[in-house]
């Protein structure tokens, strides 16, 4: 139980700091950032070759993805188990679960030369596409 409470905490924190629109993208200072973004619920992420079918269907986006050398990793270190608890815990209590499938969705960007400026140059462009919901 402390566990789900945890999780729960954790979901209200980070999208409370999250951008909650597009368009809001902007970096502080000259400190080093991580760009962490939020694809829409209805972009199934269970597949784990969907960016590279999303490369092969737009253009755009590889050229973006092979101009920037970016790879996708999972934002949140949540396991599969712990993610589908949630779930079911979610269902019972919420009657939907998609504050859990949101986390799914959570995922950190690395770019090659990684400044502040190809970072911000990135999520702008990312912000491009009716895919993500927030980048943050």
């Amino acid at each position: 139980m402390k566990k789900n409470l945890l999780y729960l905490f954790i979901i209200i924190v980070s999208t409370s700091f999250a951008q909650q629109r597009k368009g809001q993208l902007y970096l502080t200072s000259d400190s080093k950032h991580d760009l962490f973004v939020s694809f829409g619920l209805n972009v199934p992420l269970y597949s784990t070759s969907f960016f590279q079918e999303l490369k092969e269907s737009n253009p755009d986006f590889k050229v973006l993805v092979e101009e920037y050398g970016i790879e996708f990793q999972k934002g949140i270190t949540i396991s599969e188990n712990t993610l589908n608890t949630m779930e079911e815990n979610a269902k019972q209590l919420h009657g939907n679960y998609d504050a859990v499938r949101k986390l799914r969705n959570i995922f950190k960007i690395k770019i090659e030369n990684p400044t502040n400026s190809r970072l911000l140059e990135v999520g702008m462009a990312l912000e491009k596409w009716m895919l993500l919901n927030t980048v943050v």
